[in-house]
């Protein structure tokens, strides 16, 4: 059997969030859901369990940690 990984992506630019999932189900990963905020990636990954997070290092102008 070939488990597909399970992708939780992080990104606030919508069109750059839709090539990353279109980019990854090519390569045949499962792409759970693509979020926008810190909030949403906790509760997506809390209730998905996704192998992955593939984030933006910047979200809405800032960079992570600041």
């Amino acid at each position: 059997m070939n488990k597909k990984v399970k992708v939780l992506v992080v990104e606030d630019e919508s069109i750059v969030g839709i090539d990353l999932k279109q980019t990854l189900i090519k390569l045949n990963y499962q792409v759970l859901d693509v979020v926008k905020t810190g909030e949403d990636t906790i509760k997506k990954a809390i209730e998905n369990k996704p192998d992955a997070i593939l984030r933006d290092i910047m979200l809405n102008g800032k960079n992570i940690g600041d």
